[in-house]
């Protein structure tokens, strides 16, 4: 059987379609059940730009994966989002010397605006002026 057929318990975008089942990737390709490779043309986040299965991503996810899942930005830092803010702000406008990092455009633009229109205890004016760069993962 080609798809997951009439008995699926998921709600798909297009009911009377018989979706094929996903089980592996291979770089830019899908493989499904069958065997069949189809062109991912539509990958989600992350996977868009670093393909499937990639041993490399595959290993530092693992890594990190071992030494710290997750720690809430609200709460703590850590080394990774560190690093990674380092490399942004080496290439960045003089003038933007620090990285807010959100989980996708709307949350990045809602913070933008919300920063944008703070005003400072003293004076009601804006805190300050900045320019925001947005890295969309888009969610599907």
């Amino acid at each position: 059987m080609l798809g997951v057929g009439p008995m699926s318990h998921v709600f798909h975008r297009h009911a009377r379609h018989d979706y094929p089942v996903a089980v592996a990737g291979d770089g830019v390709y899908l493989i499904d059940r069958e065997g069949r490779r189809y062109l991912d043309a539509s990958g989600g986040a992350a996977v868009s730009c670093l393909g499937h299965s990639d041993r490399a991503v595959s290993d530092a996810i693992a890594g990190q994966l071992a030494k710290l899942p997750y720690a809430h930005t609200s709460f703590f830092s850590n080394e990774p989002m560190e690093a990674l803010a380092t490399r942004l702000i080496a290439t960045a406008p003089a003038a933007l010397d620090k990285v807010y990092f959100t989980s996708g455009g709307a949350e990045a633009m809602e913070a933008a605006l919300k920063w944008r229109l703070k005003p400072t205890r003293l004076n009601r004016a804006p805190i300050f002026d900045f320019a925001p760069i947005v890295v969309d993962f888009p969610k599907r």
